[in-house]
């Protein structure tokens, strides 16, 4: 019997038949007879165990075999599947922000007032309509900063929020932690839409 060893490896396939799993190549753990008989803490966490998890533990070897001592989820499939749907999700929704933002044409920059061509995207007008009706700015001189509209205002919001999540999804490994941060992104998605709805109102 050799000494106990350390390990990580995805689940490739969990034989209940022989309880145990293979992990890549022709490499099996196993749980000894009296871990499942007596249903010990190593047993329970294979119990739950499916495709694709990935786990980490402790293992002895004895008679070419390799036992495992203590066993324990690094990840699970499941939430790592459900992240990649929210994650496309994010994706798409931070696209169709951008999209609303872009000119139809990226070389192409309107007056927002008489839709005469601008050079760039410095000036929101042109000089003549500015003239007519100046632009908002707030602070003095060389401070001074370009006020963006209420539609504005609430796509940057949409966007910050959209990024926001993208960093919760990430952090996730368990699915009582991904329901957590669901719950919480839910609770803040309520209140940026009612924060949204009472700046048109």
């Amino acid at each position: 019997m050799s000494e106990n060893k350390e390990f990580k490896a995805t689940v490739v396939v969990k034989s209940s038949k022989t309880n145990s799993l293979l992990v890549g190549g022709d490499v099996w753990y196993n749980l000894s007879k009296k871990q499942v008989e007596e249903k010990l803490e190593p047993y329970l966490v294979y119990e739950k165990l499916n495709k694709g998890d990935v786990i980490s533990g402790t293992c002895y070897e004895f008679k070419n075999k390799k036992y495992i001592v203590t066993l324990k989820v690094e990840e699970v499939a499941v939430v790592k599947e459900e992240l990649k749907k929210e994650s496309a999700k994010v994706v798409e929704q931070k696209s169709e922000i951008i999209k609303e933002d872009k000119p139809e044409n990226d070389a192409e920059f309107k007056c927002e007032d008489c839709g005469a061509k601008l050079k760039d995207g410095k000036y929101k007008k042109c000089f003549a309509c500015n003239k007519k009706n100046p632009s908002k700015f707030s602070g003095k001189g060389k401070s001074a900063v370009y006020v963006d509209s209420p539609e504005k205002q609430d796509q940057i919001a949409r966007g910050n929020a959209v990024n926001a999540l993208a960093q919760i999804l990430q952090s996730v490994k368990t699915p009582e932690e991904f329901k957590q941060k669901m719950e919480m992104l839910y609770a803040s998605l309520d209140k940026l839409a009612d924060y949204i709805r009472k700046g048109r109102e």
